[in-house]
């Protein structure tokens, strides 16, 4: 989930379509959670209730971003074991430090009032584990959420970063086959062996959404542009699929063919339209795309807390579950764009900065 502007490689600016398609999909996980948030609190909805499981594609579209990111500010460096370490450097100072902030806020929540957020007290194994990106095994073998429980998507995204810093390593012209060869290899097994747990967790068909993503970060770099519409067909293409695939009783051990070859296409068709040169995106989209981490994580917070106030300023369920669903969001969205520019920019920045050699420090911008 790493926020643009490129600074390497491609060019140095920023892939608006991108940045949007990925405040879409945190819009999405978030209008999702809020939808299950007012149907479990007793008001009647209708367009949530047609609109909460598209929220999960947010997800699969978040992956497939991923790896299309990574392959494009990345995948032409060279080969080296410095390479590798400044990479894997880079992403932990963007994903880690707001997470660790956060899920120290949510074991602090939990100790003081889990009834609020609906969960068991917390676990310091759990809490441990969660700060270092490790899935937890609970006692079936399966896996648990991590304390900030959005967190399971960063278990994946850790394993892509270990992954693709291993690839740069390699020649360059091996590093996208090398990420197919282990991820289907890994899915293959899984699927084979029925694993279960940690091994599980590895083998997730779900992790091909990444390679589906650096699939595409290698087409945009290497063929040439095409028109407006050829992407604007693709995405729609995205779409429509989406639309035909998505239900509630799915069966999740094909969401990488069902949701994540969907959001693959709709991540494709940005790209395409970015290549055009002619796509101007809506800038609520880019600011939202901007905070976009910031609003996936603290969203878990905003919600039950502002659940819980509008569930006693209306017990008698009077005002339309729909507009409580959207103002719900509403807040969370601002909420995360407050916190994105007051917590994770800064902080962000700070930390790239301190990471620089002295001289590069030193070099006006």
């Amino acid at each position: 989930m790493d926020n643009f502007p490129f600074q390497e490689n491609v060019r140095q600016t920023t892939l608006s379509g991108i940045q949007s398609l990925r405040g879409v999909a945190a819009l999405l996980v978030v209008c999702f959670h809020a939808a299950l948030l007012v149907q479990r609190n007793g008001w009647t909805v209708h367009l949530a209730h047609l609109l909460d499981y598209w929220g999960r594609i947010g997800v699969d579209i978040f992956f497939v971003i991923s790896g299309f990111v990574m392959v494009v500010i990345a995948g032409d460096r060279p080969r080296g074991m410095s390479v590798a370490c400044n990479f894997m450097r880079d992403r932990i100072i963007r994903i880690a430090p707001v997470y660790w902030v956060l899920t120290g806020l949510m074991t602090l929540a939990l100790a003081a009032a889990p009834s609020v957020f609906n969960t068991a007290r917390f676990d310091w194994v759990i809490t441990l584990a969660s700060c270092l990106f490790i899935p937890t095994l609970d006692r079936a073998a399966g896996i648990t959420y991590p304390i900030l429980y959005v967190g399971w998507t960063l278990s994946y995204e850790m394993l892509f970063y270990l992954v693709f810093s291993a690839m740069l390593l390699l020649r360059r012209e091996v590093r996208i086959p090398g990420l197919i060869l282990i991820f289907g290899t890994a899915v293959i097994a899984g699927l084979a062996m029925r694993q279960q747990g940690f091994l599980a967790f590895l083998t997730d068909p779900i992790t091909m959404e990444f390679v589906f993503g650096c699939i595409i970060g290698q087409i945009y770099q290497k063929a040439p542009p095409v028109s407006k519409r050829a992407g604007l067909v693709v995405l729609s293409l995205g779409g429509a699929l989406a639309a035909a695939s998505i239900r509630e009783n799915i069966d999740l051990q094909w969401r990488a063919l069902a949701w994540g070859l969907p959001a693959a296409l709709i991540v494709d068709g940005a790209a395409l339209m970015e290549r055009s040169g002619s796509t101007h995106w809506p800038k609520l989209l880019r600011v939202l795309g901007d905070s976009s981490y910031s609003l996936y994580l603290t969203h878990i917070f905003v919600l039950p807390l502002i659940g819980r106030v509008l569930t006693k300023l209306d017990s008698a369920r009077i005002v339309y579950g729909d507009m409580i669903w959207i103002g719900v969001i509403s807040i969370a969205v601002l909420f995360g764009h407050i916190f994105y520019l007051k917590f994770e920019a800064p902080v962000t920045r700070y930390l790239r900065r301190k990471s620089l050699p002295i001289e590069a420090r030193k070099t006006p911008a």
